[in-house]
C-alpha cells in the first residue's frame, strides 16, 4: 500500500473487549477490524465506552484517548454506568455516549470514511448526521436489530404501547440506515432489515459479512496457563470426560435453565459427562442458584483468549442454547462460528439461520427451545457415536475455514472499506 492511498477511519463499536482490558483478551469484529485496518497502514480511531459492558465497571472516570498500537487510538467516550443490559440507565449511558461523541468529533479532523456499528441507534444516527455535515461516507453495520429486538418484551396487549415508547428509536433507525452511504450486516436477512428501514433497493454498496473469527493459537505461555486452569477445575483430566461448553454473555438471550436440567438428568446415570459454562452476565447468579447440587456444572467465569482457546479444544460439543426470538432467526450469531473454529459440533435450539447452516453443511443439531429430553438425548448419541461426532467436527472445521475466517471475512469487509474510501 503506498502512503498515498492510506486513510483515516473512525470505527464506532462499544460494549466490545479492548486491548486494555488485559492482556489475553478476546477480541471480537470491532477489535478485529481495527486492529487489521491499522496493520495495513490506515490511521484508525476506535470510538468506545469506558463502560466495560462485559462486567458492567467504568474503565477510565473521563474520556480517554489510549495508543493501543502505531497506527490505532482507541478514543473511550464516558457515561453514566448501568448494570443491566436491558434498563433504563443504558439507555441513558447510550445518549450520553451520542452526546460526547458529537463534541469530541468536532475537535478532530473530519476522516476518510466512518464504519459505525448498529447497535447503538444513538450513535448511529449521531455518525451519519456528523457523516452529512462533512461530506464523510458513513457505513451503518448491522449486527443486532434494534429497536425490533426490544418488542419482545412487551406483552401482546401492550406492545402498542410499548412501539410508542420506542418511537425515538424508530426515527433513529430510519434516519440512519436512510442516509448512510453504505449498509454491511452480518447475514443478509440483517441487511433486508435495514434496507427496508432505509426505505430503497439493494445497491453495489450493501453487503452482508458474516462473523469472523481468529483462531490463532495464543502465546505460548498463556496456553500454559490455561491448560494449568483447567487441569485445577478437573476439566480435561479424565479421557473419558464428554465436556460440553458454553462461551457467552448470561444475558436475555440464553436458555441455560434447559442446559442446567439437562446436567442434573445426567450426573447419576452418566458421570462423564461435564458442563462447562463460561461468562458472566445478568443471569449468572440465577443460573448458579440453579445448578446447585450438580457436582458436573462448572462456572468458570469470564475467561480469556488462551482459556477460550484451551477448553474448546477439550471440549466434545459447543452449547448454543437460544431462546426462540423474530430478531435471531435472522442472525448466525458468533458463538457458533467460535465452536466452528476448534472443530467443535454446535448443538443449538436457534431456529431460522443458524439451524439451517447446521443441517446444510452437517455440522450440528438443532433442538427446540425448553425441550430438555432432545437436549440430553442428542448428547448421549453423540457420546456413544463417535463416528458421527467426528464427521460433524470435521464438517464444522472445514466450514470455518471457507466461510468464518477472520482473515478471509475480515479482509474482503477491508477490501470493501477502501473501496468506498476511495470512491467518495
Amino acid at each position: 500500500m503506498t502512503s498515498t492511498s492510506r486513510k483515516t477511519i473512525w470505527l464506532i463499536k462499544v460494549a466490545e473487549p479492548t486491548p486494555v482490558d488485559g492482556k489475553d483478551v478476546h477480541l471480537m469484529r470491532g477489535g478485529i477490524l481495527s486492529k487489521k485496518l491499522a496493520e495495513k497502514g490506515h490511521t484508525v480511531i476506535w470510538w468506545h465506552s469506558t463502560i466495560n459492558h462485559q462486567n458492567k465497571t467504568q474503565r477510565f472516570a473521563k474520556h480517554t484517548l489510549i495508543k493501543a498500537s502505531p497506527n490505532l487510538h482507541i478514543l473511550f467516550l464516558h457515561s453514566i454506568l448501568y448494570k443491566k443490559s436491558v434498563s433504563i440507565l443504558r439507555v441513558v449511558s447510550q445518549y450520553g455516549m451520542a452526546r460526547a461523541f458529537k463534541k469530541l468529533a468536532a475537535q478532530h479532523t473530519p476522516p476518510d470514511l466512518i464504519v459505525c456499528c448498529l447497535p447503538p441507534l444513538e450513535l448511529c444516527w449521531q455518525a451519519v448526521n456528523y457523516g452529512m455535515r462533512h461530506k464523510v461516507p458513513v457505513i451503518i453495520d448491522v449486527q443486532d436489530l434494534w429497536p425490533d429486538a426490544f418488542m419482545k418484551f412487551a406483552p401482546d396487549v401492550l406492545k402498542p404501547v410499548w412501539r410508542l415508547l420506542l418511537t425515538p428509536w424508530y426515527s433513529m433507525v430510519r434516519k440512519a440506515c436512510a442516509n448512510a452511504t453504505a449498509i454491511t450486516a452480518i447475514t443478509d436477512e440483517f441487511l433486508d432489515w435495514a434496507l427496508r428501514y432505509a426505505n430503497r433497493d439493494k445497491t453495489q454498496l450493501d453487503k452482508s459479512f458474516p462473523f469472523g473469527y481468529d483462531d490463532t493459537m495464543p502465546d505460548g505461555d498463556a496456553v500454559s496457563a490455561a491448560e494449568k486452569r483447567w487441569e485445577s477445575l478437573g476439566i480435561g483430566k479424565n479421557p473419558h470426560d464428554f465436556i460440553s461448553c458454553f462461551i457467552g454473555f448470561m444475558g436475555r438471550h440464553y436458555e441455560l435453565e434447559v442446559v442446567i436440567e439437562a446436567a442434573r438428568r445426567l450426573q447419576h446415570d452418566k458421570p462423564g459427562f461435564k458442563f462447562v459454562l463460561c461468562g458472566t452476565g445478568d443471569n449468572l447468579e440465577k443460573y448458579k442458584q440453579l445448578a446447585a447440587g450438580c457436582s458436573n456444572v462448572i462456572f468458570p467465569g469470564w475467561i480469556n483468549e488462551a482459556e477460550i482457546w484451551t477448553l474448546m479444544r477439550r471440549s466434545a460439543v459447543g452449547l448454543a442454547p437460544y431462546k426462540k426470538t423474530a430478531t435471531l432467526i435472522k442472525n448466525l450469531t458468533n458463538k457458533p462460528v467460535e465452536y466452528m473454529s476448534a472443530g467443535l459440533p454446535v448443538i443449538s435450539s436457534l431456529g431460522g439461520v443458524l439451524e439451517t447452516t447446521l443441517s446444510t453443511y452437517g455440522c450440528g443439531i438443532t433442538y427446540l427451545p425448553g425441550d430438555t429430553d432432545r437436549l440430553v438425548n442428542i448428547l448421549i448419541d453423540l457420546h456413544n457415536n463417535h463416528e458421527s461426532r467426528s464427521a460433524m467436527s470435521i464438517n464444522a472445521r472445514k466450514l470455518f475455514q471457507d466461510k468464518f475466517s477472520a482473515d478471509n471475512v475480515y479482509g474482503e469487509m477491508i477490501d470493501f472499506i477502501e473501496h468506498m474510501s476511495n470512491r467518495y
